[in-house]
């Protein structure tokens, strides 16, 4: 068996447990896999989290405008308007102006901080914690993510 550290710079990834015996251009399709499946993870709880200090995203054609434009162009978020987070919510305008600012509060909002930060903690430190040549192929499933 064979253990790769992997890493982006000198930043930790995952470590990968697979047999000696694996060809080398399978593995590198392996890491590619997992690591691409640990970006859209990060993708993934990057979002739940403007979605809670921002809400949902306004329709394309109101992204980016200022709110005169909107008023001048008498533009209406009716998506917006039904998607108002059960908990409540406080107004927390968008800088980018790519979400309606509807902040999520409560525990809600709590949840959505808490998931994304337990998602990818750092790269494992023992041998019991690698991921293995299995385990990774089943994880890296690209049509499970």
């Amino acid at each position: 068996m064979v253990l790769l550290h992997v890493k982006r710079g000198d930043e930790s990834q995952f470590l990968l447990q697979a047999p000696g015996s694996t060809e080398l251009e399978e593995l590198t399709v392996q890491v590619a896999r997992i690591y691409n499946a640990r970006l859209k993870v990060q993708r993934l709880c990057s979002e739940m989290e403007e979605l809670a200090e921002h809400g949902v995203f306004l329709p394309p054609n109101m992204q980016g405008l200022t709110d005169d434009q909107i008023e001048e162009l008498k533009l209406r978020d009716e998506w917006g308007e039904k998607c108002i987070p059960s908990g409540g919510s406080l107004f927390k305008k968008d800088d980018i102006g790519r979400r309606n600012g509807q902040e999520t509060s409560g525990s809600q909002r709590l949840c959505y901080h808490g998931d994304g930060e337990g998602c990818l903690g750092p790269a494992p430190r023992g041998s019991d914690d690698c991921l293995s040549h299995g385990l990774a192929a089943l994880r890296s499933n690209p049509d499970g993510i």
